[in-house]
């Protein structure tokens, strides 16, 4: 079964650069169940935000009534490979210019072909989110940085947020905090603790 997962850019890119192992996951309702990212030994495609060259074009969708933008996407026949950064300046140009040109996607409409890895699930378990550790929290990717007198954790964090921390577990809990999570840090929700490695 083709299964995915998506994450943010940062993240991504973590997990490309092999920094980032682990992923945590809240659990919808209770800490029973089947994990949806498993079981293990499964193989997810990474999802991310991207770059895909083409045009949009107006349709109707067959469970709409309304007509709307769709994109069409021509960044392979175009002989062009989908990017994940931004390929030069994106101008701010209306869906009815015909001219294929770079455009922003979402993570979550990321096709099959534009991912550029794959995850093979080795552990899946459960645990209240304020269990992690220093060490998880660096496998979740919030490496240490230096300074000549202390030592501090990246928190991955777009500005006005972003900054640095005195363990991994609070650069950890600050990202979870303002990262769009529907359970916030101070909830302690269950959580899934997925373990995997970039094939």
């Amino acid at each position: 079964m083709d299964k995915h997962i998506c994450f943010t850019t940062e993240m991504a890119r973590l997990i490309i650069t092999d920094r980032k192992t682990v992923t945590r996951r809240a659990i919808n309702h209770h800490a029973a169940g089947e994990c949806p990212y498993g079981p293990v030994g499964v193989h997810l495609w990474l999802k991310e935000d991207f770059y895909a060259y083409g045009r949009w074009e107006v349709t109707q969708r067959a469970n709409q009534k309304r007509l709307g933008w769709h994109f069409i996407d021509m960044t392979l026949q175009s002989g062009q490979d989908y990017q994940f950064t931004a390929p030069g300046p994106l101008l701010d140009t209306p869906f009815s210019e015909q001219t294929p040109r770079w455009w922003h996607r979402p993570g979550r409409l990321m096709p099959r072909r534009a991912s550029r890895a794959t995850l093979e699930v080795t552990d899946i378990q459960t645990e209240r989110l304020h269990d992690i550790t220093d060490e998880q929290a660096q496998q979740e990717g919030f490496y240490s940085i230096h300074d000549s007198a202390q030592t501090y954790f990246v928190n991955h964090l777009e500005p006005p947020y972003s900054g640095l921390s005195p363990t991994a577990v609070i650069a950890f809990a600050t990202w979870w905090e303002y990262s769009d999570k529907h359970q916030a840090w101070h909830d302690n929700p269950w959580v899934w603790v997925i373990t995997f490695r970039r094939l």
